[in-house]
């Protein structure tokens, strides 16, 4: 379950990389087991090296107050709760594990390196040490002077750990500017994108074309109007008549109202046209002037109460009574009924057999074109002058920056075009069609943008810092990974979540 929670939210880990104080809380969330034998009195046990259940809250409230700066308003205590919980416990394991390493390789923690570490916490408004606050801040946080020197001693062997991983890492200078220029780098392309769902617009199948489809692929329409069944359903529908008379804002309105209502159905009773009437008294602007013809009508398009009636009644048939909805009293009268159903497939095939065909058709186009483009690409002519020969347009895109999705405007996301755009020359032209969604597309690069030496050293040494960052943080995950697994195999680490979810 806990392995299933980190993986789940690795993304909080990344928010909490560069907002956490202490170093190793930034590989929260790492892979490996978390449980073992009991540590008794413990909640994690690392090679002899304890952290009590008082440990685990001054981490997790520490935790917790992170989780609301960055969150804000979107906190939710009880979302995060089982997140606080495990990311509080691997923080403790994380520094037990580089700890206890730090001590197995003779690292040791001085009591003068832990005063002046103490020394820099707690300073008063003058700069000097405030040992009223430091008493006060350990008694509180760790129970007694004692425990909060061991607690600072495992910490400072971590930190030394961690600087001794640190510093097996190293970036040229070259590196840097590699992949600084890399992230800067833009380029122009030109492309011809070939749907091959869709035929242009000015190339339409004619129907001989499309009957002859049909009769070689019946078979497969037939499997196209199977699998489609649902499509092809036509619901129950009634075309009626009302006269509306609206209510009104109040009571007397409403009545008056139903009273001329009343009144007009008497006049169609006694033999009155109903269309007749409707263009008369109807006040329903929309179907006044048809003689209220509502057209055909399906369920759920009016109001409840009046489809009730429309669907009880037998065409030809005036509802007895007037119906009453929200915006006044309708006289109704049936004119005919559609009854539900699917519609047949001789119906429906010709319809079918044009898509297939158009696809199909649209497939073979665009093969036939993208070998044509690619024949002329690969005996040296570019993109642009074999797209003008076939009549075809070639779209241009604005400058483009090297992206993980791939995404280029106009066309979606494909990583290998992208990539490939950026290995052109200007002017040259990709040996290959790539797939983009639907289309066959191919590409040119029509222009690069380069940094220039200042802006390439400028970005030089931010880039130096983050790859450093980053293959700090890949050394230490891959080596805490691999010294979790082995202390678990050796039982030499233990968790005990018993001890905090009892409390």
């Amino acid at each position: 379950m806990l392995e299933s929670i980190r993986k789940g939210q690795r993304w909080l880990t990344a928010v909490f990389v560069g907002a956490i104080g202490l170093v190793f809380a930034a590989f929260v969330g790492l892979g490996g087991p978390l449980t073992g034998g009991p540590a008794a009195g413990s909640v994690v046990e690392v090679n002899g090296l304890r952290f009590d259940t008082r440990d685990y809250y001054r981490v997790r409230a520490s935790q917790e107050q992170r989780f609301r700066q960055i969150l804000g308003d979107s906190y939710d205590a009880n979302a995060t709760q089982g997140l606080l919980d495990t990311q509080s416990v691997q923080i403790l394991v994380n520094e037990g594990i580089l700890a206890s390493e730090a001590q197995r390789l003779g690292l040791d923690v001085s009591m003068a390196e832990i005063q002046r570490d103490t020394r820099r916490s707690f300073r008063n408004e003058e700069g000097r040490f405030d040992p009223e606050s430091f008493r006060d801040y350990a008694e509180y946080e760790y129970g007694n002077e004692r425990n909060y020197v061991e607690a600072t001693r495992r910490n400072l062997l971590a930190r030394k750990m961690l600087q001794l991983l640190w510093g097996q890492t190293r970036v040229s200078e070259g590196e840097a500017r590699a992949r600084s220029r890399h992230r800067l780098e833009q380029v122009r392309i030109a492309y011809v994108a070939l749907d091959t769902e869709r035929l242009p617009a000015d190339q339409p199948l004619d129907d001989e074309a499309v009957a002859a489809y049909l009769a070689e692929n019946e078979a497969s329409v037939r499997a196209q109007f199977d699998e489609q069944a649902e499509d092809f359903q036509t619901p129950a529908q009634t075309r009626a008549r009302h006269i509306l008379f609206q209510k009104g804002e109040n009571a007397e309105t409403a009545a008056d109202a139903q009273g001329r209502a009343q009144a007009a159905l008497d006049r169609i009773r006694e033999g009155a046209a109903f269309e007749d009437v409707a263009l008369e008294l109807d006040e329903d602007p929309a179907t006044r002037t048809q003689g209220g013809d509502l057209g055909f009508v399906t369920r759920g398009e009016l109001d409840g109460r009046l489809e009730a009636v429309i669907f009880s009644l037998e065409p030809g048939t005036l509802a007895e009574e007037l119906v009453e909805t929200d915006r006044g009293y309708h006289v109704v009268k049936v004119e005919e009924r559609r009854e539900g159903g699917t519609r047949p497939f001789d119906e429906v095939a010709n319809e079918l057999a044009r898509g297939l065909a158009e696809k199909d058709a649209a497939a073979k186009r665009a093969a036939e074109v993208g070998d044509a483009l690619l024949a002329a690409v690969r005996e040296g002519e570019a993109l642009e002058d074999a797209a003008r020969a076939q009549d075809l347009t070639l779209e241009r895109t604005a400058l483009l920056s090297r992206r993980p999705d791939g995404f280029v405007p106009g066309l979606g996301g494909s990583p290998d075009l992208l990539a490939a755009a950026f290995a052109l020359d200007v002017g040259e032209s990709a040996a290959r069609v790539f797939r983009v969604g639907t289309k066959d597309v191919l590409v040119q690069a029509i222009e690069r943008n380069e940094p220039d030496d200042l802006e390439l050293a400028k970005a030089a040494t931010e880039e130096r810092e983050r790859l450093e960052s980053e293959k700090r943080n890949e050394r230490v995950e891959s080596w805490i990974n691999t010294r979790r697994d082995e202390l678990t195999q050796q039982q030499r680490l233990h968790v005990n979540l018993e001890l905090v979810q009892a409390q």
